[in-house]
């Protein structure tokens, strides 16, 4: 296997990972920004 394609297969497989998670985030927007308040984050509503 090419090494280009390696590198795709992996980064496709990160994604495959992060991007559902990132939508919960913003499908929740208002727990995201309280568990980040919570966290003692400056301004996390930003």
């Amino acid at each position: 296997m090419p090494r280009n394609a390696l590198l795709l297969l992996s980064r496709l497989l990160l994604a495959a990972l992060f991007v559902p998670s990132g939508f919960h985030a913003l499908a929740n927007i208002s727990g995201t920004t309280s568990y980040f308040a919570g966290l003692g984050l400056p301004l996390p509503a930003l």
